[in-house]
């Protein structure tokens, strides 16, 4: 007898586009050549591909726009593609598609091969597995061409290597565009099986469970551990738990899908994760907050950053729900933690697809994303909780960060609050961060009972920690020259001596975390995305 599952993969496109007519040649034509934003110097001399690309176009009015497409939405890029369609061009070249732009520069082409107007995407390896795997989806055939010249590379280099691909980037552009489909869609990756229709699997084997863990392996998906079958009963029940309907919209449509994200989907995903219904609540809070447009959840899933997204429960209710606050709260052993954390982290896999490889640009990984979950320890913290601190006193909270995982700061012998501050500021101020680059973040500082004892005895309050490591926790401006990422920060930061890595002191998140001991703990933010709280309904 068949067990049936709700299957958490994402649908088939609705409707993806067809490559757009093109001219036989393009004498007479204009031709846009569109910088996404990643042919500045700062990224390497990747400016030598649209020179050669401009000398190779002899007879041909060539325009020249730059819009950096990372930033972008949904919403934006399809206004991007709706304005290139009115510059009256017979084709666009795009470049260049490096890590996490690729994915927003592949949405572009491919709706103005909806369009009609022909497209050509020059990526990187490191972006291009990613913008094939969204074209896959998207525009099948897409002309996608890789250049294999890293960034330490010359100018002389990439240009050379450009001109070897011509036949690629400017023949994208021209001739048949079936014959181009084909040709193009021959290059095209691995990516996740598709959802039936119905969004129901029949699963016929004697163990459900080892079957639909197969299934979803077999089609790129999970975190290699065993998943429990989202069985329809499972999933009603985890819907009810939560008071929700199962069509009821939780993330909007967000590339490389076209259509929203039901309750339905991220129960199934749930239960597959091994999450009670009493902790539904809080699975669906945490998603709602993930849908918010400054978490950037598009690029949240395919980052190159090797973190996770940081579940953070803080009010009274925490422990009704089950969840860990003391010793060992963020590491093993605690099912509310540990299955909560890991529901939120498999959204990224089989709600959006990122898989690594392929749509996910992470380079070596981080045991963040397998789960990353505690509550806020209120009964040892010397201050009201996290909660009240974010203007929600009565409630528990649920915060989401895209993050590193939590970094040790060690500090047992300090008696001083300055002191123990001052190990905790040069923690947080590393070169190695996002954070030194991009610092447009909150940052969430997890002190241990201990040492926020230390400093509440004092009479340091939580104001006073967020005031004191915005002053310490920063890198001298010159150390940040020539290292890292060229930087996205406040104007102000480029006169500064000393670059905070957090904006401003209502950035740093302080709760108390654990159980006492000589080690606190910091997550460091990828950047590009803000902490958001929602309330859990009691």
């Amino acid at each position: 007898m068949a067990t049936q599952v709700v299957d958490p993969r994402i649908p088939a496109p609705a409707r993806p586009a067809s490559l757009a007519p093109r001219r036989a040649d393009l004498t007479g034509a204009r031709i846009l050549l569109f910088d996404n934003g990643k042919l500045a110097p700062d990224y390497g001399p990747y400016g030598a591909i649209f020179d050669v690309v401009e000398a190779a176009l002899g007879g041909v009015e060539v325009r020249r726009h730059t819009d950096d497409l990372l930033r972008g939405t949904g919403e934006r890029l399809r206004e991007v593609a709706r304005w290139v369609r009115d510059q009256d061009v017979a084709g666009v070249v795009f470049a260049l598609g490096d890590w996490g732009v690729s994915q927003p520069t592949a949405i572009v082409a491919s709706e103005l091969e909806r369009l009609g107007v022909p497209a050509s995407v020059v990526t990187t390896e490191i972006g291009g597995r990613q913008a094939l795997a969204a074209a896959k989806r998207l525009a099948p055939g897409l002309p996608v061409t890789t250049l294999t010249s890293l960034r330490s590379a010359t100018y002389d280099e990439i240009a050379a290597e450009t001109r070897t691909v011509l036949d690629d980037i400017i023949g994208g552009l021209t001739g048949d565009a079936d014959a181009l489909r084909k040709r193009f869609e021959a290059r095209a990756i691995a990516a996740p099986a598709p959802a039936d229709a119905s969004g129901l699997v029949d699963l016929r084997g004697a163990d459900p469970s080892a079957e639909f863990t197969d299934l979803m392996r077999e089609s790129l998906l999970g975190d290699g551990f065993p998943l429990v079958a989202p069985t329809r009963e499972k999933v009603d029940a985890f819907l009810a738990a939560a008071g929700k309907g199962a069509d009821d919209a939780v993330w909007p449509a967000i590339a490389p899908r076209d259509t929203e994200v039901t309750a339905r989907e991220v129960a199934a995903v749930a239960v597959a994760a091994g999450c009670r219904p009493r902790w539904a609540p809080v699975v669906f809070a945490a998603y709602e907050a993930m849908a918010a447009p400054e978490f950037r959840l598009f690029q949240a899933a395919i980052t190159t950053h090797p973190g996770g997204t940081l579940v953070l429960v803080s009010g009274p209710d925490h422990e009704r729900y089950g969840f860990a606050a003391d010793r060992g709260s963020l590491g093993p052993g605690f099912e509310a933690n540990a299955t909560t954390g890991r529901a939120v982290a498999l959204g990224y896999s089989f709600l959006l697809g990122a898989i690594p490889g392929g749509a996910d640009l992470t380079a070596q990984g981080s045991p963040a994303e397998f789960s990353y979950c505690c509550a806020e320890n209120l009964a040892e913290s010397p201050w009201p909780g996290l909660h009240a601190d974010l203007g929600h006193p009565d409630a528990t909270t649920v915060t989401v960060l895209k993050c590193e995982g939590p970094h040790n700061i060690l500090d047992q012998q300090s008696s001083d609050p300055g002191l123990l501050l001052g190990t905790v500021a040069s923690s947080m101020a590393t070169l190695g961060s996002n954070a030194a680059y991009v610092a447009g973040a909150e940052t969430v500082l997890m002190l241990n009972p201990e040492h926020a004892r230390l400093l509440a005895s004092a009479g340091w309050s939580r104001r006073d920690v967020r005031e004191f490591l915005f002053d310490a926790a920063r890198n001298p401006r010159e150390d940040l020259r020539g290292r890292g990422l060229a930087p996205i920060w406040p104007a102000w930061f480029d006169a500064a001596d000393r670059v905070p890595v957090f904006p401003d002191p209502v950035s740093l998140l302080v709760a108390v975390v654990g159980g006492s001991g000589p080690a606190s703990q910091v997550a460091i933010p990828w950047g590009y995305s803000r902490a958001i709280t929602r309330t859990i309904p009691s």
